[in-house]
This record gives C-alpha cells, sequence and structure tokens, in this order.
C-alpha cells in the first residue's frame, strides 16, 4: 500500500484521479456483471434442482440440505472469482489505456497503474459482496423451500395480449440481446448495419407485444439491456445510430409497461465510462449522438426535463479525468444547438438556462484541465 502510494504521489493529480475514476467505474460494473450473470443464474439452478426434487417426493436430511447448500456456495464463489478474472482485467487495461493517453505510452508506468487499479477493483467488489450478499443465507432459503420468488409463487402473466408462438420467447430474446452486446463490446472492428440493428428492434417489439409469458421482471430486463445496447452501439460504432434507429428505439421504449426506467440512470457514470471507451476517432460522433438521443427523449417524453436536469448535475459533482470533462463539453455544446432550433424542446427556457450553465462550467473544467497538463 505504501508503494502504491509512493507511485501515485510521484505522478500528475490527474493521473491518480484517473486511476480511481477507473475503479470505481470498473468495479461497480463487474458488481453488476456478477449480480445478473454470475449469482442470478446460480440461484435459478438451485431453485430448478429444488423443484426436481420436490416433483419427487424426495425428502432430504437437514445435513443433505446443508451439503448442497454449501456446494452451491463453492461453486457460485468460483464463478465469481473467475468473473473477477474475466471481467476486470481488460476491461482495467481498455480504460486505463484510453484515458492516461500519453501516460499509457511507457510500459512501466502502465503496468503499475494496472496493478493498482485491478487490486483496488477486485478489493472494492469482494468487499461489497461480502457487506451485501451472504451466499449461504440465499441457498438455504432456496433449499428449504421458503425463497418464494424462486419456486413459482409470483410469477404472473402479462394481461391482454395476443399471443404469437412466431414472437421470439423472452429467454431466447434475451440471450441473442447479451451476446449482441458482447460482440460489440469485445470486437470493436465488427461491422454491423442498421438493418441488423432494426431487426433486432422488431424482434424486441414483436415479444413485448405477443408474448403472454412477457413475466413483468423480464420485461424490464428488455427495457435495460436494449438502453444498453443503445449506449454501445453509440461508443463503439455511433454511425449504426440513424435517426430511423433512434426513432424506433424510442418507439419501441415507449411500449414498455412505465416502471422504474433506465433511461433515468442514461446519464450513469458506468454509461460515461462506456462511451469513453469509444477512442479518440470515434468519441466527438459518439458524444454527439448521445446528445441527439437526450434530445429525442425530451421531445418524446421519455426522460422528463428535471430527470435530465439531475442526472447532469450529479455528473457535474462527481471528479473526472480531463478527457471527459471535454467531451461532456461537446455532448452539452451540440444538445443546445439542437433545442434552440426544435420549437417543441425550446418551451423551458429555465432547462435550457440549466444546460448553458452545465455547459460553461464543463468547457471551464477542461480549460482548466489543459493548463494543469501544460
Amino acid at each position: 500500500m505504501e508503494l502504491e502510494e509512493s507511485f501515485l504521489s510521484s505522478q500528475a493529480p490527474s493521473f491518480r484521479a484517473t486511476v480511481e475514476f477507473v475503479a470505481e467505474r470498473i468495479s461497480s460494473s463487474c458488481i453488476k456483471h456478477i449480480c445478473s450473470n454470475v449469482i442470478a443464474p446460480c440461484k435459478e439452478e438451485a431453485s430448478t434442482l429444488y423443484n426436481k426434487q420436490k416433483e419427487e417426493n424426495k425428502k432430504l436430511s437437514k445435513q443433505e440440505v446443508q451439503t448442497q447448500v454449501e456446494e452451491a456456495c463453492q461453486s457460485t464463489l468460483a464463478r465469481i472469482h473467475t468473473a473477477l478474472d474475466d471481467h476486470c482485467g481488460p476491461q482495467v487495461g481498455q480504460a486505463l489505456t484510453l484515458l492516461l493517453g500519453p501516460d499509457a505510452s511507457d510500459a512501466a508506468i502502465f503496468g503499475s497503474a494496472h496493478n493498482i487499479c485491478g487490486r483496488r477493483c477486485r478489493e472494492r467488489i469482494i468487499n461489497w459482496l461480502n457487506s451485501h450478499i451472504k451466499l449461504s443465507n440465499i441457498f438455504t432459503k432456496i433449499f428449504n423451500g421458503t425463497d418464494v420468488k424462486h419456486n413459482g409463487d409470483q410469477t404472473t402473466e402479462r394481461k391482454d395480449v395476443e399471443h404469437k408462438d412466431l414472437a421470439m420467447s423472452p429467454p431466447d430474446l434475451l440471450i441473442e440481446l447479451q451476446e449482441r452486446l458482447c460482440q460489440c463490446i469485445e470486437n470493436r472492428d465488427l461491422s454491423i448495419s442498421e438493418e441488423q440493428v432494426l431487426d433486432l428492434i422488431n424482434k424486441v417489439a414483436e415479444t413485448v407485444k405477443h408474448r403472454s409469458d412477457l413475466v413483468p421482471h423480464a420485461e424490464q430486463t428488455l427495457h435495460s439491456i436494449t438502453v444498453d445496447y443503445c449506449i454501445v452501439l453509440m461508443a463503439h460504432c455511433p454511425g449504426v445510430l440513424t435517426t430511423e434507429v433512434l426513432h424506433r428505439l424510442c418507439s419501441l421504449w415507449l411500449t414498455f409497461v412505465p416502471q422504474s426506467t433506465p433511461l433515468e440512470r442514461v446519464l450513469s457514470s458506468r454509461n460515461v465510462l462506456l462511451l469513453c471507451q469509444s477512442g479518440p476517432q470515434v468519441a466527438q460522433e459518439s458524444w454527439r449522438q448521445l446528445s441527439r438521443l437526450l434530445v429525442l427523449l425530451l421531445k418524446e417524453e421519455l426522460l422528463a426535463p428535471k430527470k435530465l436536469e439531475a442526472q447532469f448535475v450529479a455528473l457535474f459533482r462527481k471528479d473526472w479525468p480531463p478527457m471527459v470533462h471535454s467531451l461532456m463539453g461537446t455532448c452539452l455544446s451540440s444538445m443546445l444547438e439542437l433545442i434552440r432550433q426544435d420549437p417543441m424542446c425550446n418551451k423551458n427556457p429555465k432547462f435550457v438556462l440549466m444546460l448553458e450553465w452545465v455547459n460553461e462550467m464543463m468547457n471551464e473544467l477542461a480549460r482548466d484541465d489543459i493548463c494543469e497538463d501544460s
């Protein structure tokens, strides 16, 4: 720890801020990944095993139940550690390469930053999991039959939906969406056409409108993952987000049953980090596309001005690496230009004034960053 502190103290303040920023954002992203893609499937597997034993009228002793709980815990922990290795290392390297800029060219400095950031990520993740998730309690409830959520009692069907078997089933659609996301993130040179994106949007729309087995939780997951897919496309291939694609996405989001909408977190720290990974060649276009999306969300009333204002203020209060201030300024400037040109978006002068103020502050921070680094 002392060596880490000594190393960071010898670098520019922006260098330390970048390392801490990446550690915080990657750990947050990894926690969500582990909860969704590791712990949730393990719980489903345990529930399936319990239901199978129940159907077979197989009664287990307390010791046998305890053995199953321990095995489930060990299996889940092994998967968590695998996810840590697979998820943290590559993402830390990619984020530091993009955000450190010239500092990343020195192999020794970059290697030290990568090691420090990776260790801090793992430490944050493990501490959070230990504080918030008790695997033994989770699996004990499942194998004792007291976990109602994972034993079928809360499963409800959508009402007043004309069911069509030709529409993609919710599980198959979720799997395809996750695969598309992973392909886009892992392969930046992947060629994606407008037609492919529109076809995927159509599949989601058909499932939402014509699958009576789409339960509320799955619908909410579809809502969230389509927003994530939009942000990932924006970061890696912004050109595919044509006017038609953006309008079709908004039409799709309007069909979801209103709950806790992920659009109220479209400017989350995780999404900002994703957009920062777009690379210097497409960064400006990515953030301009974000401005187009935000203006469209306002026009379609998918996002209220007060909600968007709150997101901008939250971003302004955080410490960001120098490059982010400049890119946020690009987004805000483009957004203001679009709003001023559209009478439908220009009806709230207070909101426009707020955007102008945040834009001015971001540009000022970007200028300060340049002065500090020079």
